[in-house]
């Protein structure tokens, strides 16, 4: 399914316009623990809702952001895309995906389980 993972400067409010129609109204948004080291920042956050046909919209979100002289240069976000697929019927959530993509973008180490 798409949606997770890395997103451009159109790509994230692209994904949004298409499924505003369909949230819940009001949504609650609760952004939760942030952290910051260098150019990186970590987000938490948690979305609640009532959807139309009486089911609940309640997922969590990790948003990844690099910045750089004060603008967002690299964007990720991360949800519980089988939440989305089995609240909304919308085809905008219901595609192929684009394929695998590794969600690193640099390595610190790597470990090898016996």
């Amino acid at each position: 399914m798409p949606g997770s993972g890395w997103k451009s400067r159109e790509e994230w409010p692209a994904g949004w316009r298409a499924v505003i129609p369909v949230l819940p109204r009001p949504l609650v948004i609760t952004v939760g623990a942030m952290t910051t080291e260098d150019d990186r920042v970590a987000v938490e956050a948690e979305t609640l809702g009532a959807v139309a046909d009486g089911k609940t919209y309640n997922n969590q979100y990790h948003f990844f952001f690099r910045i750089q002289r004060g603008k967002v240069r690299e964007f990720k976000e991360y949800f519980d895309t089988l939440h989305v697929f089995h609240t909304f019927a919308i085809e905008t959530v219901r595609g192929t995906g684009n394929g695998w993509e590794s969600n690193l973008r640099e390595v610190a180490e790597t470990y090898t389980r016996p």
